[in-house]
Order: C-alpha cells, then sequence, then structure tokens
C-alpha cells in the first residue's frame, strides 16, 4: 500500500483511516499515522537507471497479435513503470522477437517514435540507441571486424539522423559488449574507436570487465559510462576515473549472492530499497543498469500465463536458470502490470536517493549553519548508520526509518524551518 500526500498538505502527523474492500470479502478498516516533512523531493529520479523492458514478451502471454492491441498493452506497462519512476528503455534493442531471425538481424537501433513517446509522456534523460552484440566479432578474426562495424555504423547512421530531427539525439547512447573480458576488451576498444570517430558526442556504455575502467587496456578514451559489477566495485578506483572524466554507474546480476542486495523472491524488500538510495549514493555512483525487469519466456510459464488466480497465485515465478525473481520485478497481471513488494522498494529507493540529494543541496547552500547541525547532517549523508558498504547494511525497517527522519529533519534545520 502507497501513500501519497497532495501539494497543498501542510506539514505534521496525520491519522489516515483506510478502507480495504474486495469482491466476496467483509470490508477492512485499517488506521495508520503519516508523517508529512515540509521538505519537497523533486518528482523524477537523480539517481539514473537503464532497465531493460521487453514488449514483445508479453504479447504471447496475453494472447494479442493485433498490432495496435500490442500497442496499448505496451503503453499501460510503461506508464506502469513511469509511475514507478523508471523510464522505460530496451537497452539490448531488440525489435520484436528474436528468434526467427538471423543473429546479425536481432539488434536494430530503437525507432524514433517509441523514443519521442516517451520523451511526451515521461520525460527523457537517457536512451539505447543501439546495441552492439560482441557475438557478431571473432576475436581471433580482427581482420572481419571492420565488416560488422560498418554495418552497426550505417545503422546508426540512419538513427541518428532521425534522433536528431527529432531533438533527443542529445539523449542517445550506445551499449555493448555485455560483461565481455579477455581478447573481447580489444574487440571493443577497436568497434568504440571507429563509433567515436563517427560519432564523437555519442556516449558509449558498457559492462566490459575491465576493473582498472580502461587505465590498463586503453579504453578510457572511448568509453564513458562504465558500468561495473557491484560484487566487484572499488570506490577507490571509481573515483580515480571519475577524476579523468568518466561516468561511473554498477549493476547486479544473478551471480550477485546474498549478503549483497538483489530483489530475488524471497530476499527481505528492505534489500532493493537499500540498494537504490543510500548504497548507491554512498557509492557515488549515476545511474543503475538491470538486463531486465519483465523476463517472462513463454516456454517457462507452464499452464498459467498470467497472475490472474489471486493472491496466493500459483504461477511460476522461476526465471533465468529457475531463479525467482531474477530479471523479473514484477508480475503479469490479468489486465496489465501487477506491482510487487520489491518494485514498491525500488521506487521508495529512488525517492531516499533523491532525498540525501536534497540534504546535499541544502549543506551546500547553508554554509553557516551552526556546527554541530552540519556535522550531523554530514554524518546523516554519509549514510553510515545504515550502510557500509555493499555487503554490510541494515535490514532493519527501523534503523532505516530512524536513519531517514534524520535527514528529513535536517534538512529542514538547515533551511532554518
Amino acid at each position: 500500500m502507497s501513500v501519497e500526500s497532495g501539494a497543498e498538505a501542510r506539514p505534521g502527523t496525520y491519522r489516515v483511516v483506510v478502507w480495504v474492500r474486495a469482491d466476496g470479502q467483509p470490508e477492512q478498516r485499517l488506521t495508520i499515522t503519516v508523517k508529512v516533512w515540509p521538505v519537497t523531493l523533486r518528482d523524477r529520479p537523480e539517481l539514473r537507471t537503464s532497465f531493460q523492458f521487453t514488449p514483445w514478451l508479453l504479447w504471447p502471454l496475453y494472447q494479442i497479435t493485433d498490432p495496435a492491441e500490442r500497442q496499448a498493452m505496451t503503453i499501460k506497462y510503461w506508464d506502469f513503470l513511469h509511475e514507478h519512476k523508471i523510464q522505460p528503455d530496451q537497452i539490448y534493442t531488440v525489435d520484436g522477437d528474436p528468434t526467427p531471425k538471423p543473429p546479425g538481424e536481432k539488434f536494430v537501433p530503437q525507432p524514433v517514435d517509441r523514443i519521442t513517446y516517451i520523451r511526451d509522456h515521461y520525460g527523457l534523460t537517457q536512451f539505447t540507441a543501439m546495441y552492439l552484440w560482441a557475438g557478431l566479432l571473432d576475436p581471433a578474426k580482427p581482420e572481419t571486424w571492420d565488416a560488422q562495424i560498418d554495418t552497426w555504423i550505417g545503422q546508426l547512421e540512419v538513427a541518428m539522423a532521425d534522433y536528431e530531427a527529432a531533438g533527443v539525439a542529445e539523449n542517445a547512447v550506445v551499449y555493448g559488449f555485455d560483461e565481455s573480458t579477455g581478447p573481447m576488451l580489444q574487440a571493443a576498444k577497436y568497434t568504440f574507436a571507429r563509433v567515436k570517430e563517427r560519432f564523437p558526442d555519442l556516449p558509449i556504455m558498457t559492462t566490459l570487465r575491465d576493473d582498472t575502467f580502461g587505465a590498463a587496456t586503453g579504453l578510457t578514451e572511448v568509453v564513458d559510462i562504465w558500468v561495473p559489477w557491484i560484487d566487484g566495485y572499488r570506490k577507490d578506483v571509481a573515483e580515480a576515473a571519475r577524476a579523468e572524466g568518466e561516468r561511473i554507474w554498477w549493476y547486479h546480476a544473478i551471480s550477485t549472492n546474498y549478503p549483497q542486495p538483489n530483489w530475488f523472491n524471497g530476499y527481505p524488500p528492505i534489500d532493493a530499497r537499500m540498494l537504490m538510495g543510500p548504497m548507491s549514493h554512498q557509492a557515488n555512483v549515476e545511474g543503475i543498469l538491470y538486463y531486465a525487469t519483465n523476463r517472462w519466456p513463454l516456454g517457462d510459464r507452464g499452464d498459467q500465463l498470467l497472475v490472474d488466480d489471486g493472491i496466493l497465485s500459483a504461477w511460476n515465478p522461476a526465471t533465468y536458470f529457475g531463479t525467482a525473481g531474477d530479471g523479473s520485478i514484477f508480475y503479469p497481471g490479468p489486465d496489465g502490470p501487477m506491482a510487487s513488494l520489491r518494485l514498491e522498494n525500488v521506487r521508495d529507493g529512488l525517492e531516499d536517493y533523491n532525498l540525501m540529494q536534497e540534504l546535499k543541496r541544502a549543506l551546500a547552500a547553508h554554509p553557516d549553519a551552526p556546527a554541530g547541525i552540519r556535522e550531523q547532517a554530514e554524518a546523516a549523508l554519509g549514510a553510515t548508520a545504515v550502510v557500509t558498504d555493499s555487503r554490510h547494511f541494515t535490514e532493519d525497517p527501523t534503523e532505516y526509518r530512524t536513519w531517514r527522519a534524520d535527514v528529513a529533519r535536517l534538512i529542514t534545520l538547515l533551511a532554518g524551518g
């Protein structure tokens, strides 16, 4: 259950009565206490996200073949993602089900009308123009690379012209060479250099396994956004890369195991909130990438395609290698998307990140505040009361709420409220 206050609500503590009604069930009444702080957060997340959402995985589940119905269902899910502070994106730019196509035709630039719709209805921070799949290059045969790179550049030339005409080119990035390592690092370096030669202002984002962020591999000049695995993230190395002008995000995956945060079914929901909020702020990352939000392949669903049988559903939540919740942070309900506790905590964490940004701005705006208040504010901004690093953080909701209330209190004190 989510509770929101309107912009006109005065700060204070309120007792709110919530009525819960369901067909065939007796009406229930809950009385909850809500505190409204005199702090206004920015509506859109200041922590960037690049989360894969795959429309064509919806269509067989809902058994829809009509193009207009498919588009309507896609928009329903886009609206839902926007409500949860996640901008729709496709980091693996597959236009429709890729299985009937030859490998070289799987990945194409995102169509401009998709991007302008997202911009006009939700706002646009960044979108993936195209995914460069390392599987199309043979690291042992560099003499064959140029032919494929020429194809990629030709595709990007057409797409970037469309993006320029629509006024969205400055929001485009290229993502590629997902988790590549070893000999593929040189293939990536050569590919990115050629793309940069043609499109010098087009940022390149990658999850290449290079723990030095290009310092040891010569990739610094051709990669703009490094997205390391959270498991091996080192803040000192990241800060050195930032000093060279690099942008550093991070990502987690199926191999990110407890006690590190993930959003598998059965993990404490607070882990998702911690990851998206104080943990990412403390690590000083600029964004989070995630490979899938709706990984629901038809072959894994068995006889029940949708979550349409009540709260104790028999729907199979298993996804990648049978891991429930990996690549799936909400559910396909009978008429559209259905939220999860994990997704609600993702949104709450993004809002907590914004709250910390407000404290950061308040500290900068009030350098003459009393030393005691500044010291408390700096400690709260560091979030060490709830998180030390990605393996050491609280899962106690009371501790978390106490820290969060302290952040809000100190913003108010710094502002003289």
